[in-house]
């Protein structure tokens, strides 16, 4: 994790296809404050009507929990189980991927899709895809400058 160059509350993976919004908490004394920014990037989200992921994990080296939220592209249809597809596949068996999603899988249709993920930068270029544009980031990083100043 890095600090966040326009935002120097925050702290980000770097090396991550798609825009991050990372905060690890170190002591408890500290709670209300890790809480808080996060909601902050949460509630300009849902402001602005972007969907984001967060993802909560133990610190492994430095901190009691880490927390990264990642402002991502809207899905209005089905998610197709293979994101190499051009032609989204339908969902026949009725089986919800978000569901899978919010334990923090990344649902693919069978090996051939997941070899195909694992060789040639694939996973990456699925998570590229999510990704939105700098002008969206720009404006959401934007909201939380002003809104850290009010």
């Amino acid at each position: 994790l890095f600090p966040k160059a326009a935002i120097s509350d925050y702290l980000e993976i770097s090396d991550h296809p798609v825009d991050n919004f990372a905060r690890e908490l170190t002591a408890l004394e500290d709670l209300d404050n890790f809480v808080n920014s996060i909601w902050r990037v949460v509630e300009q989200c849902q402001t602005s009507q972007i969907a984001h992921n967060l993802f909560l994990a133990r610190g492994r080296t430095s901190g009691l929990l880490r927390a990264i939220l990642w402002p991502r592209r809207s899905v209005y249809t089905a998610k197709s189980l293979s994101p190499l597809d051009s032609v989204a596949m339908t969902n026949g068996d009725s089986y919800n991927i978000a569901v899978a999603e919010l334990a923090g899988m990344f649902v693919v249709a069978g090996d051939e899709v997941a070899e195909q993920l694992v060789q040639h930068g694939g996973l990456f270029k699925a998570l590229k895809h999510e990704r939105l544009s700098s002008d969206v980031i720009n404006h959401l990083i934007a909201s939380l400058s002003r809104d850290k100043m009010q």
